[in-house]
């Protein structure tokens, strides 16, 4: 059997209104309340349940951009890397020292464009 939350919520309304039909008025009282509460309960759960997924799918797309981001800069790297490997030490040295600068300036040229 698959019923869907209209269903569900129709179905505990209707069988609330039966009771209530054949009950005294303080049991009718007590079914409302009852019916009331449940609905408030699953209204809230289901904000809950909602939110978490927005906050799991914003935290996803965070990943995504992280990894994408990660990627590049090792790619990078291995570039940088290779471009050194046949330079003499001092030389290597120089242009470590140039190229952490202008990684440096272009880091803070993003940043402050934001």
């Amino acid at each position: 059997m698959n019923l869907r939350e209209p269903d569900l919520l129709h179905g505990l309304s209707n069988a609330a209104d039966r009771v209530k039909a054949v009950c005294s008025p303080d049991v009718s009282d007590e079914v409302d309340r009852t019916v009331s509460e449940s609905l408030e309960s699953w209204n809230k759960s289901q904000k809950s349940l909602r939110d978490l997924c927005e906050r799991y799918t914003h935290a996803l797309n965070l990943w995504t951009v992280y990894r994408k981001n990660s990627d590049v800069v090792n790619e990078w790297v291995d570039v940088q890397l290779h471009s050194l490997s046949n330079l003499p030490a001092e030389e290597v040295r120089h242009q470590v020292e140039v190229r952490i600068y202008a990684m440096y300036y272009n880091c803070e040229f993003t940043i402050t464009s934001y």
